[in-house]
């Protein structure tokens, strides 16, 4: 295999990596709320409603387009109710004809287990949430309300796999992301920091996460200035992914 193409199956695996672990979170989200997905070979699927930013299918698999679009089609044919939205992970799908629209495209990041990230900081009170009553303020901060039904519910602090990380100013949530581990891989997401230094906290954040799941890679997907801020923290980007949906 010439360089080229060797490098472009090794971002097409770690994409593949990501790519499941975005979809086991996915589906621990939903199993939280006694909705869970199937896992299929090239697809993660949800035929009930899922909680709100969440998609109803994730491709999880390079070049299976006409058996991924066969399988989004069934979703159709099931009635789906409301709006839902597939995760396009390797950017290959059409979907247009089947009524869906971009909602937004982003890109896969990775950060190889061996890059140097600094220790957090220790005059900030970092914490793993491990009770209802602290993870509804972490949605709380992350969202800077709760106008909408809870999306992260008590069951899901059952799975050993997932962990809330926050940092707490005088008893006051003011970061944090959710890291979980499957596939070899750990997966940051729902990261909310403060608008000075973001950088700084993007890499505690990332310190953390490495130190509770460790000598594992890092992954995610961001777009706009948070792409930007990601791969100033270290991240390498990859390729982009698209999320498409479905308007009732």
């Amino acid at each position: 295999m010439n360089p080229a193409a060797l490098s472009r199956a090794s971002k097409v695996a770690k994409v593949e990596l990501a790519a499941r672990n975005n979809a086991h979170l996915c589906h621990s989200v939903c199993q939280a709320h006694q909705t869970p997905g199937e896992f299929h070979d090239t697809l993660w699927l949800n035929q009930l409603a899922v909680p709100r930013f969440y998609p109803n299918a994730v491709t999880l698999a390079v070049d299976h387009q006409p058996i991924q679009k066969a399988m989004i089609w069934d979703l159709l044919d099931g009635g789906l109710s409301g709006s839902w939205a597939v995760k396009d992970s390797f950017n290959q799908l059409d979907l247009d004809n089947l009524g869906f629209q971009v909602l937004f495209e982003a890109s896969w990041l990775w950060l190889e287990p061996d890059t140097a990230l600094p220790a957090p900081c220790d005059e900030i009170e970092w914490a793993f949430i491990n009770n209802p009553f602290d993870l509804s303020r972490w949605e709380q901060a992350w969202r800077n309300s709760l106008d909408q039904p809870h999306i992260f519910v008590p069951d899901i602090l059952f799975n050993p796999d997932i962990a809330f990380i926050a940092a707490f100013d005088h008893g006051e949530i003011i970061a944090g992301t959710i890291a979980n581990a499957s596939h070899g891989v750990v997966g940051l997401s729902n990261m909310f920091v403060p608008e000075t230094n973001p950088e700084f906290w993007w890499q505690n954040c990332m310190a953390i996460a490495r130190h509770h799941f460790p000598d594992r890679p890092l992954v995610c997907y961001e777009s706009g200035s948070d792409l930007d801020i990601a791969k100033t923290s270290g991240f390498s980007e990859l390729q982009p992914l698209q999320v498409w949906l479905k308007e009732p």
